[in-house]
C-alpha cells in the first residue's frame, strides 16, 4: 500500500511541475539570415576539362587524350622523390583534387588521399604548377568541375 501511495505521489509530481507554459512550446522564429547560393559543381558534363593549350583542336577525343598526356608527363616528369621517402621505400598512390572554375582556373587544391613521408605535398606542388585549363562544358556553357588526379609513387 505504501508503494502504491508513493508511486502515485511520484506520478502526480512529475504530471505537475513537468508542465511547460504554452508559450516555451511555440517556435522561435528562425534569425533573418542571407540566402547565399553559389555555382555549383557540375558532375556530368558534356565535355571535360583539358588543358587550355589545346583548346583549338576541334576534335573532343583528340583533344582529351592530348590534354591527358600531356598533363601526366609533365606531373612525373616534375615530380622528385624527398631523400626520406627514397630510405624508407614509401609508396603508393597520392590522390590530389581541385576544382577548375569557369575561367579555366584551378581552386581549392587538396590532398585527397596521401601516403606520407610528404609525398602527398609534392603532388600537390607539382598540380599547382599545371598551365590553365580550359573549363568543363555543360550545355555550351562553362561549368565548374571536380577534378582528381591520381598520382602513383612507386620504387623503380
Amino acid at each position: 500500500m505504501k508503494n502504491l501511495l508513493l508511486f502515485i505521489f511520484l506520478l502526480i509530481a512529475i504530471t505537475a511541475f513537468g508542465q511547460q507554459k504554452s508559450s516555451e512550446l511555440r517556435p522561435k522564429p528562425a534569425p533573418d539570415i542571407p540566402l547565399i547560393l553559389k555555382d555549383t559543381i557540375c558532375v556530368s558534363p558534356n565535355e571535360y576539362p583539358t588543358l587550355a593549350m589545346f583548346k583549338y583542336i576541334e576534335d573532343y577525343d583528340i583533344r582529351k587524350y592530348s590534354s591527358d598526356f600531356t598533363m601526366l608527363t609533365f606531373i612525373y616528369r616534375n615530380i622528385e622523390y624527398l631523400p626520406i621517402t627514397r630510405c624508407t621505400a614509401i609508396d603508393g598512390t597520392v590522390v590530389i583534387g581541385f576544382i577548375i572554375e569557369k575561367n579555366g582556373s584551378m581552386t581549392n587544391v587538396q590532398i585527397i588521399r596521401g601516403i606520407g613521408g610528404g609525398l602527398g605535398e609534392e603532388a600537390m606542388r607539382v598540380i599547382k604548377l599545371l598551365p590553365k585549363f580550359s573549363p568543363a562544358m555543360k550545355d555550351g556553357k562553362p561549368v565548374r568541375f571536380q577534378y582528381h588526379i591520381p598520382v602513383r609513387f612507386g620504387m623503380i
